[in-house]
């Protein structure tokens, strides 16, 4: 018995059934429509008609991916590398028999419409399509037409935060819907379903049939937690200890009275050494420290605690962080050895992601200027 055989029989494995018969053979008959069932996870409101897809991202992350950003260094930076990189012109062109003079009509109508579109103009639009994507790893926003009907009136950005999806099981299709309340009626859950040809959410990145994004810098979480950690406790003692050490001050022992009683000299004592204090720390400030010969000693204390392993430390943190944000050191002006070659093939891969959030935004754009026609 060969060793597959012996795998095979040791799973109980018997064999393909012989058939009897041609019939046995035979395919089942093809119908149209799906025959799997969705794999996203839902959430089912018990006495409600909705049933919306629960996201495998708590949505709670993306509020403390956005404030990150506006407070982490390096998350910061992260989104600005991609903005600056990504926010690049872009053009119109037409599908079909449609002449150049017209061609450049429609371009030039398009230019001087969609310029009113956002605050700040296109260039403002693209660069903050940029920035949700980085951090939420979605494009959400709605193309709101004229009160006439006739043009696109503006483009407004949807967080992504209070966007959930039903499915349509018989057409197979994620509806998306907006949180408006947190009142969980019978009727419509707080929700408001939003159209498609209007709205539009785009996931760069998903897992499976879950219609959610997976946000790309998710995974920099943990790193960001440990470094925050790392970093209180350094400023704790630099605090604590000062950066090239403490002075230390000795006091000459107050005389105990005749009557007074060892609760109230140490009062006493206690007091005394409070009310040097703040006298003591503005001297410092001030660089000069005032004493009376014999009854003040000053020392300046030099700390000896060994820190050279903590910048390797840092650095493994650091090199984690990167991972997690989806981009090597060096785009941080941090430089790991990398040779010159690494490098140029480290900004090409770069290049690419980018262009993966590039192609989302030009298909919105597409969308709001065909509408806009």
């Amino acid at each position: 018995m060969g060793f597959t055989d012996y795998l095979l029989n040791l799973v109980g494995y018997k064999g393909k059934p012989t058939p009897t018969n041609a019939s046995d053979n035979a395919l089942p008959p093809i119908k149209g429509g799906r025959m799997t069932e969705s794999a996203a996870y839902q959430t089912v409101f018990v006495g409600a008609p909705t049933t919306t897809i629960k996201p495998l991202v708590p949505v709670e992350l993306l509020d403390v991916l956005t404030q990150l950003a506006i407070h982490d260094e390096d998350v910061s930076h992260a989104v600005e590398n991609i903005i600056s990189l990504g926010n690049t012109p872009d053009s119109i062109s037409f599908m079909g028999n449609i002449s150049e003079s017209k061609s450049k009509e429609y371009v030039s109508n398009l230019r001087r419409d969609s310029a009113s579109w956002y605050e700040g103009g296109m260039e403002a639009l693209k660069g903050d399509l940029l920035y949700q994507i980085a951090l939420t790893g979605a494009l959400s926003a709605e193309i709101v037409p004229a009160k006439n009907l006739k043009g696109v009136a503006k483009i407004v950005l949807v967080n992504p935060k209070n966007i959930e999806f039903t499915y349509d099981k018989d057409k197979n299709i994620y509806i998306p819907h907006q949180r408006v309340s947190t009142l969980a009626d019978v009727k419509t859950l707080g929700l408001i379903e939003l159209n498609p040809i209007t709205y539009k959410y785009t996931a760069v990145r998903r897992s499976g049939e879950n219609p959610y994004a997976i946000p790309p810098f998710i995974s920099a979480l943990s790193a960001i937690q440990d470094e925050k950690a790392m970093r209180a406790n350094f400023k704790h003692l630099i605090t604590k200890l000062g950066v090239l050490g403490f002075l230390s001050v000795l006091l000459k022992t107050p005389v105990k009275g005749v009557n007074e009683s060892d609760a109230t000299f140490r009062t006493r004592c206690s007091t005394h050494l409070s009310s040097v204090m703040p006298e003591l720390e503005k001297g410092l400030a001030a660089g000069v420290v005032v004493g009376y010969k014999d009854n003040h000693e000053f020392k300046l204390e030099g700390t000896d605690a060994n820190v050279s392993g903590a910048s390797e430390l840092f650095n493994l943190i650091t090199q984690l962080k990167m991972s997690g944000l989806k981009q090597d050191p060096r785009l941080f002006g941090r430089n790991f050895s990398t040779t010159e070659t690494y490098g140029k093939v480290i900004l090409t891969k770069f290049t690419a992601q980018i262009k993966s959030f590039q192609r989302v935004i030009d298909k919105f754009l597409a969308d709001a200027y065909n509408l806009d026609l």
